[in-house]
């Protein structure tokens, strides 16, 4: 909500997600376009911004987009079951948002296959990949059952590294 999105920018992250169910939260879009729009006017580069748009339709994705701008905005296409079947990533859609949005897109990957999302987003255009990393997937943590331990981690970088290498990229 706002209060958090105040205190966030108080902190002065590098990157600032919105996360799916917030997509829609048009007033907090608001004052997060107001707030790249200071930091514009100070001569600072805009804090660089990533809309995850897994509980939305076009028409929400295409209002946040107009709402924050295309400056520094990425887009990620995300399937908000845990864990989110390979089988329903429809992964094309990174390819329309690219196009559509001209921005950089990617994927929230909430698979448990460490390559096949990742590298499979990077073949249709991707260039941003959310995935989750853990100490250890035994532990109680919210995304704990879905993220990747370090070994799994690094071979998903690795892979994708390759894949990217394989188009020119």
């Amino acid at each position: 909500g706002l209060r958090s999105l105040r205190e966030l920018l108080e902190l002065n992250p590098e990157y600032l997600k919105i996360a799916s169910p917030e997509l829609n939260h048009y007033k907090m879009l608001e004052a997060l376009r107001d707030y790249r729009e200071e930091q514009g006017r100070r001569g600072e580069e805009k804090i660089p911004v990533i809309l995850s748009s897994g509980v939305s339709k076009l028409e929400d994705i295409e209002k946040a987009v107009a709402i924050v701008g295309t400056e520094n905005v990425s887009l990620l296409h995300c399937i908000t079951s845990y864990p989110a079947p390979e089988d329903e990533y429809n992964l094309r859609v990174i390819t329309t948002f690219c196009k559509k949005f001209g921005i950089e897109c990617g994927v929230s990957d909430h698979s448990l296959d460490p390559i096949l999302v990742p590298v499979l987003s990077v073949a249709c255009g991707g260039t941003v990949i959310e995935k989750h990393i853990t100490l250890s997937r035994k532990t109680a943590g919210l995304d704990d059952p879905v993220a990747l331990e370090g070994e799994q981690f690094s071979l998903m970088v690795h892979v994708v590294n390759q894949t990217e290498a394989l188009l020119n990229r």
